[in-house]
């Protein structure tokens, strides 16, 4: 009887990879905005919230740290997804 399950596992891993970059993003789009989560928490929107309004290099590059850590963790999603698509 297990025979004849779906075998879907590989497609809803697919998925998964593909989601959780886009649920990344989304939640620092809403951030941004202010619709994300409260003050005292961190969140990646709170923390770009800073690069909003920047017209010139500020003297404190620092601030550019949480665009560069959220573009490095949509990138490696990426890669990984792209991992688990290529047959070995």
């Amino acid at each position: 009887m297990a025979a004849h399950r779906p075998k879907f596992a590989a497609d809803s891993l697919t998925q998964f990879w593909i989601s959780v970059p886009v649920f990344i993003l989304a939640e620092a789009n809403l951030g941004i905005l202010g619709l994300g989560v409260s003050e005292p928490l961190p969140s990646w929107g709170s923390l770009l919230r800073e690069l909003e309004g920047l017209t010139q290099f500020p003297a404190n590059p620092g601030v550019f740290v949480p665009l560069l850590l959220l573009i490095a963790s949509v990138i490696s999603f990426q890669v990984l997804l792209m991992d688990q698509e290529m047959p070995s």
